[in-house]
């Protein structure tokens, strides 16, 4: 079967944090969150909204530039006002190093506000249907309680008994949670939360993914090619080809403060072809 390549940036009004939910379908698995985190700071970085710089003891860090407004996706805003956060109640910056980690607390305890952003501006941008989503939800917490109950029923009544062993509650309220839990959860993975919209844009980004895959060498760009490449490797963090970019960011910051970037931004460009549709190969 052959490959669709898709060459342009993907539409404006896309998040990053959309563009990983159309990817892998999931928003809170920490791998997942850890790419919308980076790549959605590198696009706050690439709007002017925060910019890097070498601290005294030579890590880079984020020094935020400017609040949010309302030319930020919703994302954007929590993204950046976690910053800020972060910046009031730490004495030291937050560093690149410190970000691209997955077990980043500063992030893991915002996430739930990260996630419902995400779900909020894609509900917005036509990617998620809201009654399919709040029906999968409904499914998914009747599952629960299903297993809740199958789990901890017969602990509660060994605690108000004292008895050890209460089989006779374990023979009947295991079965009914593990039955019930199944039931919901198949019906919880058949409703599809994703519309026709969605579909588009999925297959521009597996064709964007394999154009910068196959051709681009993505993976190698450096910090003078930041730029240049702008948005892609935005993309690149998120599908995974190069999710040290921050690193580099951190260890090449002098050529941004010597001006080498400022120029760079004025004078390059991503090149692009006049053709937007889709090519085979």
């Amino acid at each position: 079967m052959s490959k669709e390549y898709y060459r342009d940036e993907l539409d404006d009004n896309i998040s990053m944090g959309e563009v990983a939910l159309i990817c892998y379908e999931t928003i809170l698995k920490k791998d997942v969150l850890n790419k919308i985190i980076i790549s959605t700071i590198f696009i706050l970085h690439l709007k002017k909204y925060v910019r890097f710089e070498k601290s005294e003891d030579q890590d880079g860090v984020v020094i935020l530039l400017q609040d949010s407004d309302e030319k930020l996706k919703k994302s954007e805003e929590v993204i950046l006002e976690t910053l800020r956060k972060s910046d009031e109640n730490n004495d030291k910056k937050l560093t690149l190093n410190e970000i691209t980690k997955e077990n980043n607390t500063i992030f893991l305890k915002n996430r739930i506000n990260i996630k419902n952003a995400i779900v909020e501006e894609a509900i917005e941008d036509g990617i998620l249907d809201k009654e399919r989503l709040a029906l999968k939800q409904k499914y998914f917490e009747k599952q629960e309680k299903f297993a809740a109950t199958a789990l901890f029923i017969p602990l509660i009544f060994c605690f108000v008994t004292e008895r050890l062993e209460p089989l006779i509650f374990e023979i009947i309220t295991v079965p009914i949670g593990l039955v019930g839990g199944i039931i919901y959860f198949r019906k919880s993975k058949a409703v599809n939360m994703f519309t026709e919209e969605s579909n588009i844009q999925k297959r521009k980004i597996e064709g964007l993914k394999n154009y910068l895959k196959d051709f681009s060498l993505i993976k190698d760009r450096n910090i003078l090619e930041v730029y240049l490449w702008k948005k892609y490797l935005a993309y690149s963090i998120v599908f995974d080809m190069n999710h040290d970019i921050l690193e580099k960011l951190s260890v090449n910051l002098e050529m941004e403060q010597q001006g080498f970037l400022s120029i760079l931004d004025e004078g390059l460009h991503p090149e692009k072809q006049n053709n937007n549709n889709f090519k085979e190969e």
